[in-house]
């Protein structure tokens, strides 16, 4: 097959000056933002709400929070929230009925509940705030949480092991 001269060069001017228009836009668009201020900087947060008591891994002043623990003062029982996102947003199709708690050694499988709110998907379970890995994460300030197939690692900053430490003195102290 032969291609005449007057089509190729019609063909070669168009793909110049599509990369000429391509260039130009490109030319114009905006840098993209660093990535440090596009990524939420996470941390452990306490919350002493007279009766009850929580601990929030999250994004500071927001409602960007992966794991809540919460108890009423003195119960020694703790309730796990795992706010359920798949890495696109969206929380999964068929969530998992479990939530795993791993630090050092020690691992726990929790039955959880699915709740949903605030357009949120959540899986709630209840544990004793003395079981292998919240005690260990008391002790240490690591934890990974996990459902279905995704985990997340928790790794408390020296200025954050002292909020840890009051959530639980709060879930074990009298009201």
């Amino acid at each position: 097959m032969r291609i005449s001269r007057t089509r190729a060069s019609l063909a070669l001017a168009v793909c110049g000056f599509g990369a000429l228009g391509l260039a130009a836009c490109m030319s114009q668009a905006p840098a993209p933002a660093p990535l440090a201020t596009t990524t939420p900087q996470l941390g452990l947060f306490y919350m002493d709400e007279g009766p009850s008591a929580k601990l929030a891994y999250g994004q500071a002043n927001s409602d960007n929070v992966g794991l809540m623990l919460q108890c009423a003062r003195g119960s020694r029982m703790v309730d796990v929230s795992d706010l359920m996102v798949a890495p696109d947003g969206r929380a999964p199709s068929t969530p998992s009925r479990t939530l795993l708690l791993t630090s050092g050694t020690d691992r726990a499988t929790l039955s959880a509940e699915r709740a949903d709110g605030d357009g949120a998907t959540f899986l709630v379970a209840r544990t004793r705030a003395d079981t292998g890995p919240l005690a260990n994460f008391r002790r240490t300030g690591r934890m990974t949480v996990g459902s279905d197939a995704r985990a997340y690692p928790i790794a408390a900053k020296p200025g954050e092991r002292a909020a840890i430490e009051q959530f639980f003195s709060a879930c074990e102290a009298k009201a």
